[in-house]
């Protein structure tokens, strides 16, 4: 054989090593990116079920004053969970809408005013500390009958 013979064949098994060493990576990288989706979609029914079960628990106590409702789907995996207070006046409600596709969280505060404002945050981060924290917001009685919502610092 030929230097010449050996070079290519060197320069051909080069190529092979490197394009397995890049195939490999790709998988690598592919089931890193699965596991992380498999993570938030964990993550995201978990806050769903603990969402909805804490919302049925606070209606059930609070003795006719908030109410709670099957949360709205859509189509795109986004679920909008609403727990309303209804006496005393002033009604208003929380909502907190959670994507599966994406494992964002946004919360806002709804009243008769014409546009809602969402917060948004990590759904990773958000917890039965900061659930509780919402719902007693929904509850301060005094900051809701001077017509301003409460502070909630997530």
């Amino acid at each position: 054989m030929t230097s010449n013979e050996n070079e290519i064949r060197r320069m051909v098994d080069q190529a092979r090593q490197v394009d397995a060493e890049q195939r490999q990576a790709k998988r690598e990288a592919d089931q890193v990116v699965s596991d992380q989706a498999s993570r938030r979609k964990s993550q995201t029914e978990s806050l769903r079920t603990e969402i909805e079960a804490k919302f049925k628990a606070v209606a059930a106590a609070s003795d006719g004053a908030m109410a709670f409702n099957k949360p709205a789907t859509a189509a795109a995996g986004t679920a909008d969970y609403q727990l309303t207070w209804n006496a005393p006046l002033p009604v208003r409600g929380l909502s907190i809408v959670i994507s599966e596709e994406s494992g964002g969280l946004q919360w806002g505060w709804v009243t008769d005013a014409p546009t809602k404002r969402m917060n948004t945050v990590d759904a990773s981060a958000f917890g039965r500390n900061q659930l509780d924290q919402l719902i007693r917001g929904l509850a301060d009685q005094l900051s809701w009958s001077k017509g301003q919502a409460p502070t909630v610092p997530l």
